[in-house]
């Protein structure tokens, strides 16, 4: 992952906010018991909704709305000049029956399992500006109407909070995640000829809300 920058509007890889549908854990990182401010973490659990984009048009039927679901262990509080944990996330989105039946006999070409890669991203608007990224990891998971995909993975950066930087609330916004679905048969033989790009799009006047933490 790209190195965060430690500037005020910086693009800080991590792993901690995402999606597809996501659920988020993670541990305190350990300081020096000289520093005398500590970051401080919370966990938190909302649930999303989504349109789907179903072969390169969004769907706004209500059947189709996809769920996101994601537990995040996020900063609380960060004091100016320290750096927050990486933290490891867990994504977990589910596609509903009729939706997962277009997808697995139109795209996938009627896999028995699935299984790819995803992107989750949250922007962060407040005292401090940025994007978190999180790459993902979706196992081999059997086909199903409907389908549940758990999508997990890991950062290697923290979030560092400039000396300088203006102190105050900083808000977690969760975008729409993005993934690559390979199928495969019983045998393991690919299904599909290469992943298919499957995107979601944010329903309008939705709450995105992730969380927020305070740079102290």
């Amino acid at each position: 992952m790209p190195e965060i920058k430690p500037t005020r509007r910086a693009v800080i890889r991590t792993a901690a906010w995402s999606v597809p549908a996501v659920t988020v854990a993670a541990a305190a990182p350990a300081f020096a018991a000289s520093s005398p401010a500590q970051v401080t973490y919370q966990t938190v659990t909302k649930s999303f909704q989504f349109n789907p984009v179903i072969l390169g048009t969004v769907n706004t039927d209500p059947v189709n709305i996809v769920t996101v679901d994601v537990t995040a262990t996020i900063p609380a509080t960060i004091p100016v000049g320290e750096t927050a944990a990486p933290v490891q996330t867990q994504s977990t989105v589910t596609i509903p029956a009729g939706l997962a039946g277009i997808l697995g006999s139109l795209i996938l070409g009627n896999p028995a399992t699935v299984e790819g890669t995803s992107v989750s991203r949250t922007t962060l608007a407040g005292s401090f500006t940025g994007e978190s990224i999180t790459n993902l990891t979706i196992p081999q998971t059997p086909f199903a109407a409907p389908l549940s995909l758990t999508a997990s993975g890991s950062g290697a950066e923290g979030l560092t909070i400039p000396a300088g930087n203006p102190t105050g609330a900083v808000t977690l916004t969760l975008q729409p995640p993005a993934s690559q679905l390979q199928g495969r048969n019983a045998s393991g033989a690919p299904t599909n000829a290469t992943p298919y790009a499957s995107e979601l799009r944010a329903i309008a006047g939705a709450d995105y809300t992730l969380g927020t933490f305070e740079i102290v």
